[in-house]
């Protein structure tokens, strides 16, 4: 019996994918196959893609061989197989993967399911948590944002105080070189212009030549400008001059017609003075939570128990002048910020908006509330907001008039309110505080009241309205019959007008009132006004003339006393190098302790002067352990024990307040155990340790001071819990 040989069907399976055109493929093999090539693709069709029969293994296996070679796959069957029979098996819908970004946990979804909305592992809410980490990722960018611009303005205040030092210093040697070769002192202001000889003769040629439309230049409603924004808050009055351009010219600024109406007023002998000094001058704004009711030995006419003398060079004057100056502390005023800024970003915005009311600096506390309710607002917690801005508003109803304060607050707000988006609001307010400025008999506190009203209706945009009222503050120091009062309204009107923008008029004032502070014949009366024109001086950015005015003061610990202020209030305004110039100008032993202590605290937050921290720290610490009189050795080291609390450093505070503790207890005079134990029960709670400073109450004779000291303590628990959260 014989095997028949099997024999193979050479199927066509396609081009070589490699193979670089399929034309020429084709080509090939109709060649091979013997026809044309337009026959090649009907040929494989009407044969079922076979291209030969019936070959035996080898001739097939040839054929294959060949078939590659000119780019085309194909395939072996025997001849009696039955062709493929090619059918697709059901596919299953295709399926989506979803992770889940909380956990992680991942989600099956199938085409005809739709997604889920929450995780069925952790039971989150997508759409809500992509909502929240798009969020975080714009807060970042917004803080990588704001750090580049407050990098940005470290830099631009390091520049312009190295100009102001340049600019004063080439000042000062032209001084000295025109004394030396008899050469008259030049006049570079208009208001040193007109009150010069030949500025009297050339307005005299003005107006006799037509002069007419100048005077209603220089003097008259003239201007059309729109007011730029002032910026607001403890930095803006030192940066107005680049925001208020559009009124820089004569015709736009209004100080220029006051400068010499200013000078010539203070210039005037007022009259005479009480023995005990102005009222006006010696009221001081609403007492903070700590200590409000300890006298402040800068007022002449306080008495009673707790009455000082006004010679402060004993150590009984440097304990009441620190007790008092701790309602006020600028260290405190910085740490609440930093609570209010660390719970917002915590999404407690109640807690925040709580935290406001303990800022001690009403302009501070007015006009950092009303930020963060404009944040809160922008942010979709309007019922936050609305909260805090009515709390804001009565708050600011409840001010003193004295020195403007209930309308400084009202503008504050206004202001504020016309920021973000609210003018009728804004405009409400502003008619609030034009009526209480209306109603006011004081005629330095009106001076004061006109002046905020004015700058604020210069950041509204209606610099007509605003002239009219800087017109009417510059003219009611003439009603303000006493020089100290006129002295000091002066400084109120200098810090509206650089509220406006008008900076340069502003410092021409406060220089005015400085040349005739001497006037004024009572010493302590003159301190005070010194010192308020120099800390308003800082205020506007002149840290230099600042301390030329401080060194007026007769005294170096009230010299001092003023310098120190000075040295708070710039780091609350975020100029840490003015802060470090005005604290090189201090001469005592207890304030050189109290502001190394302060300037290392805050040079350790600040990457830039953090390699200057320990430096100044440890020169503290030298400073207070080498002074010799114990009771102000016990205030000082109290307050450094409260700022090693704020530095995070436990074990330092620890022994700052038992060394105080024992330097106070073992002092002889009564006055100034009473004080030292204030002082101390005073920081160990501004450094929130409550308990401890509780303990020091029974120890105080003085039970004026004790009652004053236990209900400021009460005081402190919301914010303790607060600092908990």
């Amino acid at each position: 019996m014989t095997t028949q040989e099997t024999r193979y069907d050479l199927i066509f399976f396609g081009v070589d994918p490699h193979t670089a055109e399929r034309a020429e493929a084709f080509n090939k093999l109709a060649h091979w196959m013997g026809v044309a090539p337009d026959q090649v693709a009907q040929t494989i069709d009407r044969q079922r893609r076979v291209l030969v029969s019936g070959l035996d293994a080898e001739a097939g296996a040839e054929a294959q061989r060949q078939l590659v070679a000119i780019g085309i796959r194909s395939n072996l069957r025997p001849c009696d197989e039955a062709p493929l029979s090619l059918t697709l098996a059901p596919i299953e819908a295709p399926s989506t993967v979803l992770a889940c970004p909380a956990c992680g946990h991942v989600h099956k979804i199938k085409a005809e399911q739709p997604s889920p909305v929450a995780c069925e592992k952790c039971q989150i809410i997508f759409a809500k948590f992509e909502k929240v980490a798009q969020e975080k990722k714009e807060r970042e960018l917004l803080r990588q944002s704001l750090l580049s611009d407050h990098e940005r303005r470290l830099e631009q205040d390091e520049k312009d105080r190295a100009e102001r030092e340049a600019k004063e210093r080439r000042r000062r040697l032209e001084a000295e070189i025109r004394k030396e070769l008899g050469l008259p002192r030049m006049v570079k202001s208009r208001a040193g212009l007109l009150s010069s000889a030949a500025g009297i003769f050339a307005l005299g040629l003005a107006m006799g030549a037509g002069g007419l439309l100048g005077y209603e230049q220089w003097f008259g409603s003239g201007g059309t400008s729109a007011a730029q924004p002032m910026a607001s808050g403890a930095n803006g009055l030192a940066a107005q001059a680049a925001g208020a351009g559009a009124f820089n010219g004569a015709v736009s600024d209004p100080g220029i017609a006051a400068q010499a109406q200013v000078a010539a007023l203070l210039a005037t002998t007022a009259a005479a003075e009480p023995a005990g000094g102005p009222a006006a001058l010696l009221s001081s704004a609403a007492a903070p939570p700590i200590n409000g009711a300890t006298p402040d030995p800068d007022r002449p006419n306080a008495s009673g128990a707790g009455a000082v003398p006004g010679n402060l060079s004993d150590a009984t004057g440097f304990l009441a002048s620190r007790l008092a100056d701790l309602r006020t502390s600028p260290e405190w005023d910085i740490y609440v910020l930093a609570r209010i800024d660390a719970l917002r970003q915590q999404h407690a915005a109640p807690q925040a908006a709580a935290l406001i009311e303990y800022l001690r600096n009403p302009e501070l506390r007015f006009d950092r509330g009303a930020w963060l309710a404009n944040i809160l607002w922008n942010e979709g917690q309007s019922a936050d907001a609305e909260g805090l801005y009515m709390r804001l508003r009565a708050a600011a109803g409840r001010e003193p008039d004295t020195g403007g304060a209930r309308v400084a607050a009202l503008c504050t707000l206004a202001r504020h309110l016309n920021q973000v988006g609210r003018p009728n609001d804004a405009e409400q307010i502003l008619q609030q505080a034009q009526s209480i400025a209306e109603a006011m008999t004081g005629p330095a506190d009106k001076v004061a009241a006109d002046t905020e009203i004015a700058a604020l209706l210069t950041d509204l945009g209606r610099p007509q309205d605003a002239r009219k009222y800087f017109n009417s503050a510059t003219s009611g120091l003439a009603r303000v019959q006493l020089q100290a009062d006129r002295l000091t309204a002066t400084a109120a009107l200098a810090r509206g007008f650089a509220k406006a923008g008008f900076r340069a008029s502003a410092l021409n004032f406060l220089e005015a009132a400085t040349k005739n502070v001497d006037s004024v014949k009572n010493p302590r009366v003159r301190a005070r006004i010194l010192a308020v024109i120099a800390q308003t001086s800082a205020q506007l950015g002149d840290i230099q003339t600042a301390k030329g005015t401080a060194a007026r003061i007769v005294g170096p610990l009230d010299q001092d006393r003023t310098l120190y202020r000075i040295v708070g209030n710039q780091i609350v305004s975020n100029r840490l190098t003015d802060a470090m110039d005005a604290a090189a100008g201090l001469q005592t032993p207890d304030y050189q302790a109290l502001a190394g202590g302060l300037l290392g605290l805050h040079q350790l937050r600040e990457p830039t002067y953090r390699p200057l921290a320990p430096q100044s720290t440890a020169k503290a610490r030298a400073t207070a352990n080498a002074l010799t009189d114990p009771a102000e050795k016990s205030a000082v080291i109290a307050e450094l024990g409260r700022l090693a609390v704020r530095g995070g450093d436990a074990a330092a505070a620890d022994d700052h307040f038992a060394q105080a503790h024992e330097l106070a207890e073992a002092l002889q005079l009564a006055t100034e155990r009473d004080r030292a134990l204030a002082i101390l029960a005073t920081n160990e709670a501004l450094a929130l340790r409550l308990a401890d400073a509780r303990q020091e109450l029974p120890k105080i004779a003085d039970e004026q001071l004790r009652l004053a000291l236990t209900s400021d303590l009460s005081g402190l628990d919301t914010l303790v819990g607060a600092a908990d959260h």
